[in-house]
């Protein structure tokens, strides 16, 4: 498997109501769905499963603990910005945090310290 294209006829382990399953669902990948992501890995370092389909850091993470076992494929399966989300009642706190980063966003940071991490970035629409 070197690319989505490859997932035709695999199965791949995504953890339900993500991102991950219905993108897999979108391009008729067959999807094995696990309420917790740990056994979304699980299923595929026992070889249950062909492929996992999960954001990209925890990929990386897992294909260093697996010592060369799992790679991680260049092409991204979606993209998507992240969210933050705060406890209700923070207007205060969420509207300070939006004002810096709307700033980060558009001076140029944001992108920056994704490239500086080597993770692919997905700005928001503004």
């Amino acid at each position: 498997i070197t690319g989505k294209a490859d997932l035709a006829g695999k199965v791949a382990s995504v953890q339900t109501g993500t991102t991950a399953e219905s993108g897999c669902q979108d391009e008729g990948i067959d999807v094995q769905a696990f309420a917790a992501n740990a056994d979304a890995k699980a299923a595929l370092t026992t070889g249950k499963v062909d492929a996992w389909v999960v954001d990209n850091e925890v990929a990386l993470a897992l294909s260093a603990e697996q010592n060369g076992k799992t790679v991680v494929l260049d092409e991204a399966m979606t993209q998507e910005p992240y969210a933050f989300c705060f406890r209700k009642g923070s207007e205060d706190l969420t509207l300070a945090f939006n004002e810096i980063i709307d700033a980060m966003i558009r001076d140029g940071r944001m992108q920056a310290i994704f490239d500086s991490y080597g993770v692919p970035y997905v700005a928001p629409e503004m």
